[in-house]
Parts: C-alpha cells; structure tokens; sequence
C-alpha cells in the first residue's frame, strides 16, 4: 500500500529533486564540453 505524505513532505521532496536535477544537468553540460569542446 502506498504510504501517505503531507503536502510539505511533496513540495520539499521536489526541491530537493528540482535542486539535484540543476546539479547533474550542470554536470552534463561540462562533460560535454569537455568531450566535444574545441580542443587547443
């Protein structure tokens, strides 16, 4: 059965989910960069 969670609980959660999606897509992007980038 799923557990119930309060609305805090659910708009916190999603902070931090919405928090760690900014960190690994920043991550990406450098990767990328350091990948596919202009070599000097």
């Amino acid at each position: 059965m799923a557990e119930k969670i309060t609305l805090e609980e659910a708009l916190r959660e999603n902070k931090e989910l919405k928090a760690k999606i900014a960190e690994l897509t920043e991550m990406v992007n450098y990767l990328q960069k350091q990948l596919f980038g202009k070599k000097n």
